[in-house]
């Protein structure tokens, strides 16, 4: 069969057909979470899953920005995104020249150390970092999250 001068198989009707049922499988729980946002706290769990409530709750929306800072929030995040993003585009392109286009001594040595530090989990450099950040007196601040 041709459809737009493409031949259509059987294999790339599967794939797609095997592409969809997976990124449906993967919208279910984005789903979920809309229909339980527009729930009572003790339906969200009822079992059969309701999906589309017989009674919205729409005040729940009401709530979320009258009862806490959501503003601030989506704020301090994006102010956090945007800082950190371009410090790294700007630290990272530096180091990215210099490794791609500059000859120095130790250079395979030193990207071998750069690479080692990517590989640490982040559980092992935690704990120092905490130390560190609360030395300088910069626990529970911006300038901490943006120096780590």
């Amino acid at each position: 069969m041709r459809i737009a001068g493409r031949k259509v198989t059987v294999r790339s009707v599967a794939i797609y057909a095997i592409v969809i049922a997976v990124t449906l499988i993967m919208l279910m729980p984005f789903a979920w979470m809309l229909s339980a946002s527009l729930k009572l706290s003790r339906d969200v769990f009822a079992f059969p899953i309701e999906w589309i409530p017989s009674e919205p709750q729409w005040h729940n929306y009401v709530d979320i920005w009258t009862k806490i800072p959501l503003a601030l929030f989506i704020y301090n995040t994006s102010k956090l995104t945007i800082i950190v993003t371009l410090l790294q585009l700007l630290t990272s392109s530096f180091a990215a020249y210099a490794f791609a286009k500059l000859n120095f001594p130790y250079k395979n040595t030193l990207f071998l150390g750069y690479i080692a530090t990517i590989a640490m989990p982040w559980q092992v450099y935690m704990v120092p970092q905490y130390l560190l950040i609360r030395e300088f007196g910069l626990n529970n601040t911006h300038l901490a999250l943006i120096c780590l």
